[in-house]
């Protein structure tokens, strides 16, 4: 989120004028992207995990950071990930098994043993379908050239949406990304992320 942001910045200042700090907030884009493919990236897995702090391991106390989430998949949208690593976590992101389910992109894989796709409380991360998170993976897919696959993954977004408003007029917090019972918040601003996308994307 950093680098996206830094690179809007550079964008902005650019528009002004302001050459110095466009270079500026360019290098910290670039030197942040090098940093994130060099400790985030894990060759064996293909992915982009969280990492210690301190030690940059993969493992934090006792814990495992090598949980495949839907935060990997930003490295699309902050356009760094190069287009072979790309190309991988596409591979994972298309996986019916992990994240490619049928209202969206979970919060977590569904081959974690974590993975919970019931939206029975608020603010659930380990599974629900949070559409800012998926606008991002979309975004991204455009970025690299998916563009038949973001276009998928608008109509999952949409269908997620339109089937809770057949079913009860409500936005939501977050939606289950496999089935159509939800007991969240209700009526959340930020799904309004969904006007973007059919201006972006109106082929429904």
């Amino acid at each position: 989120m950093m680098i996206k942001e830094a690179k809007t910045l550079s964008l902005m200042a650019q528009e002004v004028g302001r050459k110095k700090d466009a270079r500026k907030w360019t290098d910290f884009a670039d030197k942040t992207s090098k940093l994130v493919n060099e400790r985030m990236w894990d060759e064996t897995t293909g992915f982009y995990y969280s990492v210690d702090k301190k030690n940059h391991s993969f493992t934090f106390m006792t814990r495992d950071l090598k949980r495949q989430e839907i935060i990997g998949f930003l490295a699309l949208w902050a356009g760094v990930a190069p287009p072979d690593r790309a190309a991988i976590l596409f591979k994972t992101l298309s996986d019916p098994s992990k994240f490619w389910r049928s209202y969206g992109i979970p919060s977590l894989s569904a081959q974690d043993p974590w993975y919970s796709p019931d939206v029975d409380y608020c603010c659930k991360w380990n599974g629900p379908v949070w559409l800012l998170w998926n606008y991002m993976v979309y975004e991204g897919l455009k970025q690299y050239g998916y563009t038949n696959e973001a276009k998928a993954l608008a109509m999952k977004m949409m269908a997620c949406v339109t089937t809770q408003l057949s079913k009860n007029h409500n936005f939501w917090e977050s939606y289950s990304p496999d089935n159509e019972v939800l007991n969240c918040p209700p009526n959340y601003i930020w799904d309004s992320i969904m006007a973007k996308i059919l201006i972006e994307d109106a082929n429904y």
